[in-house]
């Protein structure tokens, strides 16, 4: 994307499965400047791993959360 001189702010949301894996059939973009940039995020959040949410404090057990998080993508300066 930098070679195309853009910029911008990505923010999706995804539920998080009980083993902190993204769960992609429920990823949306929430706010996007180009559906490249959505690509880009989209083809890089199952390379991630996430905390899973608990109930009830650290001893309890795992739960699915959905998550929202935001991408800056940044023209580069030279």
């Amino acid at each position: 994307m930098s070679g195309l001189g853009l910029s911008g702010r990505v923010v999706v949301r995804f539920d998080v499965d009980t083993l902190g894996h993204p769960v992609m059939r429920t990823f949306r973009a929430v706010q996007s400047p180009s559906e490249a940039f959505t690509d880009a995020v989209r083809k890089v959040i199952p390379q991630m791993r996430f905390e899973p949410a608990r109930l009830g404090g650290l001893d309890s057990h795992a739960t699915s959360e959905e998550v929202q998080i935001g991408f800056s993508f940044v023209r580069p300066t030279n």
